[in-house]
């Protein structure tokens, strides 16, 4: 038996997306300013959690 093993169509990044990852790399090369936004939307989306556990 013969195991064949697919691989995924190689599709090259398209140029918008090729643009926003250079842009996302000069702004923000390491990732830090993305994480503190993610965690702010998160924290966004939920405030009322916030508003209820205070005294």
């Amino acid at each position: 038996m013969e195991m064949v093993i697919q691989r995924p169509e190689y599709k090259p990044a398209q140029p918008v997306e090729s643009l926003g990852k250079a842009v996302n790399n000069a702004i923000d090369p390491y990732g830090v300013t993305t994480s503190l936004l993610n965690a702010q939307m998160a924290w966004l989306m939920h405030p009322q959690k916030e508003l209820t556990t205070r005294p």
